[in-house]
């Protein structure tokens, strides 16, 4: 019986310290965010630092940005050009 105890504590155990990485996880990542994008962008030529901004905002924060459509018109018809 001391045994099956015994397993039970391991197993809440475990469930508490992977919450506890889970949320230092959580909480740590903002923190690193600042100096990694400093960093990175530092290296980028200058031209290339807005894009790069750009594509890190819409990483994180995706709901920032409205829907995304990926199919762009090759072509104006005739008609949306008078």
């Amino acid at each position: 019986m001391s045994d099956t105890r015994a397993g039970e504590l391991d197993a809440t155990e475990r469930e508490k310290r992977k919450n506890l990485k889970e949320s230092r996880t959580t909480a740590l990542g903002p923190l690193l965010q600042q100096p990694v994008f400093g960093s990175v962008s530092r290296s980028l030529f200058k031209r290339d630092r807005m894009s790069y901004a750009m594509h890190m905002i819409h990483l994180l924060q995706p709901g920032l940005f409205g829907e995304v459509t990926t199919a762009l018109p090759l072509a104006v018809p005739p008609e949306q050009l008078e």
